[in-house]
C-alpha cells in the first residue's frame, strides 16, 4: 500500500467502510445481534482477510482448515454462538 497513490488508498478505505457499514446493517436487519462493536466486527473481518494473504505460507491445506476454525470462531464470538 506504501506503493500507491494516498487517493488511490483513500478510495480503497473508501469503499470498504461503505461495504462494512452495509454488511453491519445487513446483520442487523436479519434480526443477529452482535455483542461486540461494529469496530470489533470490521477488525476481526479485516484480521481474517490479513490471514488470506499468508495462504501460501500455511500451505493450502493447513489454510483451508485454518481459515474454516477462524471463521467459525470470528462468527460464534460477534454472535454469542449464534450461527
Amino acid at each position: 500500500m506504501r506503493k500507491l497513490p494516498a487517493e488511490r488508498v483513500q478510495a480503497h478505505f473508501n469503499r470498504d467502510n461503505k461495504f462494512f457499514d452495509s454488511f453491519i446493517k445487513k446483520v442487523k436487519r436479519e434480526g443477529i445481534a452482535l455483542k461486540v462493536s461494529p469496530r470489533v466486527v470490521i477488525n476481526l473481518i479485516w484480521s481474517l482477510f490479513l490471514v488470506s494473504l499468508h495462504r501460501h505460507d500455511l500451505g493450502e491445506d493447513a489454510y483451508a482448515e485454518s481459515i474454516k476454525i477462524l471463521t467459525d470462531l470470528v462468527a460464534g464470538y460477534i454472535t454469542e454462538g449464534v450461527a
